[in-house]
Protein backbone atom coordinates (compact mmCIF):
# COMPACT_ATOMS: atom_id res chain seq x y z
CA UNK A 1 0.00 0.00 0.00
CA UNK A 2 1.09 3.52 -1.07
CA UNK A 3 0.77 6.25 1.24
CA UNK A 4 0.63 10.32 0.19
CA UNK A 5 2.75 12.38 1.49
CA UNK A 6 0.28 14.36 2.32
CA UNK A 7 -1.86 12.06 4.45
CA UNK A 8 1.12 10.77 6.58
CA UNK A 9 1.44 14.71 7.45
CA UNK A 10 -2.21 14.74 8.90
CA UNK A 11 -1.26 11.49 10.97
CA UNK A 12 1.83 13.19 12.16
CA UNK A 13 0.23 16.39 12.88
CA UNK A 14 -2.77 14.11 14.63
CA UNK A 15 0.03 12.58 17.10
CA UNK A 16 2.07 15.35 17.77
CA UNK A 17 -0.71 18.01 18.09
CA UNK A 18 -2.05 19.04 21.83
CA UNK A 19 -5.69 18.03 22.78
CA UNK A 20 -7.53 21.45 22.58
CA UNK A 21 -4.37 22.95 21.53
CA UNK A 22 -3.62 26.34 20.11
CA UNK A 23 -4.43 25.60 16.83
CA UNK A 24 -8.47 25.66 17.27
CA UNK A 25 -7.80 29.89 18.05
CA UNK A 26 -5.56 29.99 15.49
CA UNK A 27 -8.47 29.04 13.05
CA UNK A 28 -10.65 31.40 15.17
CA UNK A 29 -8.34 34.25 14.42
CA UNK A 30 -8.37 33.51 10.46
CA UNK A 31 -12.17 33.40 10.35
CA UNK A 32 -12.30 36.43 11.90
CA UNK A 33 -9.66 38.47 9.85
CA UNK A 34 -11.33 36.87 6.95
CA UNK A 35 -14.84 38.14 7.94
CA UNK A 36 -13.71 41.27 8.82
CA UNK A 37 -12.39 41.87 5.07
CA UNK A 38 -8.67 41.89 6.19
CA UNK A 39 -7.44 38.76 4.36
CA UNK A 40 -8.67 36.61 1.00
CA UNK A 41 -10.06 33.16 1.42
CA UNK A 42 -8.04 30.24 1.45
CA UNK A 43 -9.22 29.12 -2.26
CA UNK A 44 -8.02 32.45 -3.73
CA UNK A 45 -4.62 32.21 -2.37
CA UNK A 46 -4.41 28.56 -3.77
CA UNK A 47 -5.12 29.73 -6.94
CA UNK A 48 -2.95 32.65 -7.28
CA UNK A 49 -0.38 30.21 -6.42
CA UNK A 50 -1.03 27.44 -8.85
CA UNK A 51 -2.30 29.86 -11.92
CA UNK A 52 1.14 31.31 -11.86
CA UNK A 53 3.30 27.87 -11.18
CA UNK A 54 2.73 24.42 -12.06
CA UNK A 55 3.05 22.56 -8.64
CA UNK A 56 1.16 20.90 -6.07
CA UNK A 57 0.12 22.84 -2.59
CA UNK A 58 1.33 20.89 -0.02
CA UNK A 59 0.62 23.25 2.96
CA UNK A 60 -0.67 26.83 3.66
CA UNK A 61 0.01 28.59 6.97
CA UNK A 62 -1.80 32.28 7.81
CA UNK A 63 -0.09 34.22 10.20
CA UNK A 64 1.01 37.80 11.11
CA UNK A 65 3.95 39.84 9.90
CA UNK A 66 5.58 42.95 11.03
CA UNK A 67 5.43 45.05 7.88
CA UNK A 68 6.66 48.58 7.51
CA UNK A 69 6.87 50.72 10.67
CA UNK A 70 4.35 49.23 13.51
CA UNK A 71 2.15 47.61 11.65
CA UNK A 72 1.51 44.04 11.47
CA UNK A 73 0.04 42.37 7.78
CA UNK A 74 -1.73 39.07 7.45
CA UNK A 75 0.80 36.85 5.20
CA UNK A 76 0.18 33.23 3.45
CA UNK A 77 3.27 31.04 3.93
CA UNK A 78 2.44 27.99 1.11
CA UNK A 79 4.76 25.31 0.23
CA UNK A 80 4.11 23.09 -2.65
CA UNK A 81 5.50 20.67 -4.90
CA UNK A 82 6.76 21.28 -8.69
CA UNK A 83 6.28 18.05 -11.12
CA UNK A 84 10.06 17.24 -10.43
CA UNK A 85 9.55 17.00 -7.20
CA UNK A 86 11.69 20.15 -5.87
CA UNK A 87 9.70 22.22 -3.07
CA UNK A 88 8.86 25.74 -2.94
CA UNK A 89 7.88 28.61 -0.36
CA UNK A 90 6.04 31.28 -1.56
CA UNK A 91 4.90 34.09 0.52
CA UNK A 92 1.65 36.44 -0.18
CA UNK A 93 0.25 38.92 1.10
CA UNK A 94 -3.29 38.20 3.03
CA UNK A 95 -5.25 40.65 1.13
CA UNK A 96 -3.51 41.36 -2.28
CA UNK A 97 -2.51 38.45 -3.08
CA UNK A 98 0.96 39.68 -4.35
CA UNK A 99 4.14 37.39 -3.98
CA UNK A 100 6.21 38.34 -1.37
CA UNK A 101 8.80 36.02 -1.83
CA UNK A 102 9.42 32.95 -3.74
CA UNK A 103 12.08 30.79 -2.55
CA UNK A 104 13.10 26.82 -4.04
CA UNK A 105 15.43 25.00 -6.61
CA UNK A 106 13.36 25.10 -9.85
CA UNK A 107 11.01 27.91 -8.95
CA UNK A 108 11.58 29.75 -12.59
CA UNK A 109 11.23 26.36 -15.07
CA UNK A 110 7.60 25.85 -12.82
CA UNK A 111 6.44 29.49 -13.50
CA UNK A 112 3.74 29.19 -16.11
CA UNK A 113 4.03 31.30 -19.46
CA UNK A 114 1.47 33.84 -19.76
Amino acid sequence: MKFRPIILLLVAWAVIAPAGGGWAGEQDEARRAYQAGEVVALGQILKRVTGAYECRVLAVELHRARSSGSRKRWVYSVKAMTRQGHILMFKLDGMTMKFLSIAGRGADAARRKP
